[in-house]
């Protein structure tokens, strides 16, 4: 008869019966703590850079000049929210200066991953009164990396072209502001 792993079954058996005995003579303690876990609701936004330059360019003859656009930059947020409550991105111009005679500004924001980081409201003309970019952004996070988050897209168009100041220069501070959703 063969007799195999006896040896090592004893001292398996011998450790766990020898280690309960060694903490109880060497006088060893134990404690315990109790965690409590939350998750808070909180939202942060910012911006991936600043565009670049929008310039009304020459037209084909007879022509309005073509719409500029950029598309460079991103809004990146993070959001948490109780369930079945929803926030969105507001988008304003901070100032009255505006976009140059005889020209409109929009904006329009494409987030990458709908419905989960909202909607995007459609293209919007920019002003001084806060407008919805993007609704109904739920729990999310966009991603930090370039191209990550909700693509801005900028077009600069000519309305009038009897109103084109040859020269003139503007800058613009656009300002984003997460909200709750009323």
């Amino acid at each position: 008869m063969k007799r195999t792993g006896g040896a090592s079954r004893i001292v398996r058996n011998s450790v766990g019966l020898v280690l309960p005995l060694c903490a109880f003579l060497l006088g060893s303690q134990t404690a315990s703590q109790k965690v409590s876990l939350k998750v808070s609701s909180w939202g942060v936004l910012g911006v991936s850079g600043d565009p670049g330059p929008l310039v009304v360019a020459a037209a084909q003859a007879g022509g309005n000049p073509a719409e500029t656009e950029d598309r460079t930059t991103s809004l990146q947020y993070s959001s948490t929210v109780p369930r079945g409550l929803k926030r969105s991105i507001l988008v304003q111009e901070a100032g009255t200066d505006g976009a140059p005679a005889g020209c409109v500004l929009t904006l329009e924001a494409r987030p990458s991953s709908p419905p989960r980081e909202g909607r995007g409201a459609g293209r919007l003309t920019l002003s001084g009164m806060p407008q919805v970019l993007i609704e109904e952004i739920g729990s999310c996070a966009t991603g930090i990396a370039s191209g990550e988050g909700a693509v801005l897209v900028y077009r600069l168009a000519v309305e009038d072209p009897s109103r084109l100041v040859v020269g003139e220069t503007k800058s613009l501070t656009i300002v984003f502001t997460l909200t709750d959703a009323s």
